[in-house]
């Protein structure tokens, strides 16, 4: 886990931000903690114009990319900001950068100074997972390019779906794939601990996660999905843009910018130095990929605490299934139909949901 947070390991987008706004339901009332991640959850989360949204990671470096982010945003116009971040071409990203940096915190100025050919090319793709993405998409392309560029070809998700039963589920390429997402194989080359840590599934974790690719290539069209763009192209799709990236939307995420505060810290151990009824909203990503059963519930028991009457969460779950426990069962309140919703619809395939509200005497 010290590995894990001496490096980027996300910084495209890696979870479907319209989920995330059908769970939390937000309004300007709202006081909001999220996990930072690759800073595109944040950033989305004001879109709705909340009251406050507190973004948390324990890795800095995580919080360093949403500093650099949220600095191009404020500085720069729409088609400036995405070339420095890699969207688009530019040739002046060294320079636009250091214009950046006095707005910076001390640590991520000094990180990013240090940091020259990951600006050059573009943070935008510079993630571990972004990285694997690519190598993965590389070789998905060498086996299955003109099968790969049909599938993101289809606009009626009829015709995708008659394809994927007649040409692209393979049985050699299932087995292919099964393998790349294999525990061992995994844990060898992205060495994420979400992937083998506490992993808990009846079912192989590749196994598990192409049968969910399946499901989600049968029911959207390739193409407006981000995370198969991402996974098969190496590349975010033109036809799914996180909002964070897109004219219209940035704009609105960009007024409400003075509502961001980042934080560096364990979430546990932050909640505990929080007041009694912090919170209205928790949106809290796959944060149980990274604790055992102890740490979930002590987690929860933090949340609980710290939410106010009525609060909402969204609790992302990858591998990893914890049950909510017996005496939280009156306190959390869950929202099976959403959870099941969300879980057949996340563009992102793999998750499953904890969608609840708080209910406190």
């Amino acid at each position: 886990m010290a590995r894990f947070h001496q490096t980027i390991n996300y910084s495209s987008c890696n979870e479907d931000w319209r989920s995330e706004a059908k769970a939390l339901q937000i309004s300007s009332k709202d006081r909001v903690l999220c996990i930072t991640g690759s800073g595109d959850r944040p950033l989305h989360l004001l879109l709705t114009n909340p009251h406050k949204v507190i973004s948390l990671d324990a890795n800095p470096l995580q919080n360093h990319l949403l500093e650099f982010k949220k600095a191009a945003l404020e500085k720069f116009a729409y088609s400036d900001y995405i070339a420095l971040l890699g969207l688009t071409k530019s040739k002046s990203r060294l320079k636009d950068a250091i214009s950046l940096y006095p707005n910076l915190s001390a640590e991520a100025s000094s990180y990013w100074k240090d940091k020259k050919k990951i600006v050059h090319k573009g943070v935008l793709y510079s993630g571990r997972f972004e990285k694997f993405y690519h190598k993965v998409s590389i070789s998905a392309r060498l086996f299955r390019y003109l099968t790969i560029r049909k599938l993101f070809s289809f606009q009626n998700i009829n015709e995708q779906k008659q394809f994927i039963d007649q040409t692209w589920n393979r049985r050699w390429w299932r087995s292919i794939y099964i393998l790349l997402c294999s525990k061992f194989f995994l844990k060898t080359f992205l060495r994420d601990p979400a992937f083998y840590r506490y992993v808990n599934l009846k079912e192989s974790a590749g196994n598990y996660i192409y049968s969910s690719m399946l499901h989600i290539l049968k029911t959207t069209p390739a193409r407006e999905n981000f995370m198969l763009s991402l996974l098969l192209n190496g590349k975010l799709s033109g036809f799914d843009l996180p909002p964070y990236l897109k004219e219209v939307e940035s704009n609105t995420i960009k007024k409400n910018l003075s509502k961001l505060e980042i934080v560096t810290a364990n979430i546990v151990a932050y909640l505990r130095s929080c007041p009694d009824n912090s919170f209205t909203r928790f949106s809290l990503s796959d944060v149980p990929s990274y604790l055992n059963e102890r740490e979930f519930f002590d987690l929860l028991s933090e949340v609980i605490r710290t939410a106010k009457h009525g609060a909402r969460i969204c609790i992302r779950l990858f591998l990893v299934h914890y049950e909510i426990p017996d005496k939280f069962m009156n306190t959390i309140i869950r929202e099976t139909d959403l959870e099941d919703e969300l879980a057949r619809t996340d563009r992102s395939f793999v998750y499953r949901f904890i969608i609840a509200t708080i209910k406190k005497n």
